[in-house]
C-alpha cells in the first residue's frame, strides 16, 4: 500500500525537518529535483538551467562539504553527452531525462582535477567506498520496457584497491548499477585482477522489477552478513545475498574502492557516472540509462532499518511512489 506521510520525521532519534535525509555518512547526493543544483555549461556555473530541454552540463553533489564527499559535482564530458532538464515529473517534480540513443549519455566526476569536480588533484574524494557496507537509493523511472537486448547502466563508480590484502595497488573496482533486459536489476562489484568472481546483488523477483511508466525508490543494502544484502523495490526486498569482503575467509574478495589514486599513481582515474557506466578513463563507456533519474543517493556506511525505511518513506512520499509497508 502507499503510505502518505506529513509533519515531519526523526531521523536516528533527532527531529529535523521533513525534506532533509540523514546527513550522516550521506557523501553522494545528486538532485534533479532542485532547479539550484543544476547548470547548463559544462565547465562554469553560468546559466541555470530553467526550461523543458535545457541541457544539464554540470550538477552540484548536495552531500555536506567535506573531504568524504565524492567529488564538488558531476558534468557532462561533452556536449552530446548532456542529459535534458524536465519540469512536471512524478508529483510536480523536476528530472533530468536520459537518452540512451548514443549508449554515451551521462554526468561524471573526476579524479583528474577541479574542472571534473575533484576535491583535489588526482584525488576526487577522500572517502573509501566499501562494497559490504553502503546503501545506495536512486529515484527513478525507465522510459524503455527494455526488449531490446540491451542491459542499461544507472550509475558506478570506478577506483582502486585501498587495502589491498595480497593484491596489486593498481587493481581495480569497478560498481555498476544496472537495469537488465527482463527488467531485472543488478549491482554488480567487478574486481581487477580476475583472482575471484565479482559480487553480485540482483533483485530477480517479479515483484522487484523496475517497471517503465512509474517512479520507484531503488535501495542497494549490503552487509557484512550472509545473506543479508538486498535490492529494494520501494521497501519490498528481494532474496537476501552475500557480498562477500576482506573478511569473508576462503571467499574473500578485496571490495574497498579508493578514489584518490594519487597514493599509487597519478596517471590512474577514478571517476563516478550518473546515468552511465564510466570506464578506466572516466568516460561513460557503452549501455547508458533510458529514462528520467529525480535523486542518486549514496552513504558510505549502510543505514540502519529504522534510518533506511524512513528515507524509503520520505522518498515515496515525495514523488508519488508505492510504498510497500
Amino acid at each position: 500500500m502507499a503510505l502518505g506521510l506529513v509533519g515531519g520525521l526523526a531521523w536516528g532519534g533527532d527531529s529535523v525537518s521533513f525534506g532533509e535525509p540523514p546527513q550522516d555518512n550521506l557523501v553522494g547526493h545528486w538532485d534533479f529535483s532542485d532547479v539550484t543544483q543544476m547548470y547548463e555549461e559544462r565547465t562554469s556555473y553560468t546559466t541555470q538551467v530553467s526550461s523543458d530541454g535545457d541541457p544539464i552540463g554540470r550538477c552540484k553533489n548536495k552531500a555536506p562539504a567535506t573531504a568524504l564527499m565524492l567529488g564538488s559535482f558531476v558534468r557532462a564530458v561533452g556536449d552530446s553527452n548532456r542529459p535534458l532538464f524536465y519540469t512536471g515529473g512524478a508529483n510536480g517534480n523536476t528530472y533530468a531525462k536520459f537518452d540512451n540513443s548514443s549508449n554515451t549519455q551521462g554526468l561524471v566526476c573526476r579524479s583528474t582535477g577541479s574542472s571534473y569536480g575533484a576535491l583535489a588533484t588526482d584525488q576526487l574524494s577522500g572517502t573509501v567506498l566499501k562494497a559490504e557496507d553502503l546503501s545506495i537509493f536512486i529515484v527513478g523511472e525507465p522510459l524503455d520496457d527494455d526488449n531490446d537486448g540491451t542491459l542499461e547502466n544507472v550509475f558506478s563508480y570506478f577506483g582502486y584497491y585501498n587495502d589491498p590484502s595480497g593484491f596489486s595497488d593498481s587493481d581495480t573496482v569497478a560498481f555498476t548499477f544496472q537495469r537488465e533486459d527482463d527488467e531485472d536489476m543488478r549491482a554488480v562489484w567487478n574486481i581487477g585482477g580476475g583472482a575471484v568472481s565479482p559480487n553480485n546483488v540482483t533483485a530477480a523477483e517479479a515483484d522487484n522489477h523496475w517497471n517503465s511508466g512509474d517512479v520507484s525508490v531503488i535501495n542497494v543494502q549490503t552487509s557484512t552478513d550472509v545473506g543479508g544484502s538486498y535490492v529494494y523495490t520501494n521497501n519490498l526486498p528481494d532474496v537476501g545475498q552475500s557480498v562477500f569482503h576482506p573478511g569473508s575467509g576462503s571467499f574473500a574478495q578485496n571490495n574497498w574502492c579508493d578514489l584518490a589514486p594519487t597514493s599509487y599513481d597519478d596517471s590512474l582515474i577514478a571517476s563516478i557516472g550518473v546515468g552511465g557506466r564510466v570506464n578506466a578513463s572516466g568516460v561513460i563507456d557503452s549501455n547508458s540509462f533510458e529514462g528520467k533519474i529525480y535523486e542518486i543517493l549514496v552513504y558510505k556506511e549502510a543505514l540502519g532499518a529504522i534510518d533506511r525505511v524512513l528515507l524509503t518513506y520520505y522518498l515515496g512520499y515525495k514523488y508519488g511512489a508505492n510504498i510497500t509497508t
